[in-house]
């Protein structure tokens, strides 16, 4: 298994996303856990409904020794990585891009997560233009990767 090179723990992801049903983003997480665990890497997999408040999140994190956060989808995980003590990495949904991005407070805690957010991941081409052009004076195209959802 990966561990940390400075304590030799295993290496632990959380994949922080919602899970309701008639959604594409459980197969996203198992397809994204499929590729940590070839790696050796551990992954959880949780809803941010999961967490009633940020003690719970933090305590979790603490206990399974999170070291990195995927969350899929910055507006529906942005209440639990506002102000987070791990690094993480966002994984734009249409959702994020094309209906929350129009809502004034959601655009706002988003904009928070998106500057804090070690790395910005888009599935396609056009929706990493569209966070570059939202967010044109937060963050550099070096910030965000693209990376296709079947492969």
């Amino acid at each position: 298994m990966a561990s940390d090179p400075e304590t030799n723990a295993p290496l632990a992801v959380l994949i922080l996303s919602p899970l309701r049903s008639l959604s594409g983003n459980l197969v996203t997480a198992e397809r994204i856990r499929k590729q940590l665990r070839g790696r050796r890497i551990f992954g959880f997999i949780k809803d941010p409904i999961d967490f009633q408040n940020l003690d719970d999140f933090y305590s979790f994190l603490d206990l399974y020794q999170v070291a990195a956060i995927l969350a899929v989808h910055a507006y529906h995980c942005g209440r639990l990585l506002q102000d987070c003590p791990v690094p993480y990495a966002v994984v734009f949904g249409g959702t994020d891009l094309n209906v929350n991005s129009r809502n004034a407070d959601h655009l706002m805690m988003m904009t928070d997560v998106v500057i804090n957010a070690s790395v910005l991941v888009a599935f396609t081409e056009s929706m990493a233009k569209h966070a570059l052009t939202l967010w044109a004076d937060d963050i550099s195209e070096e910030k965000m990767q693209i990376i296709s959802p079947g492969g």
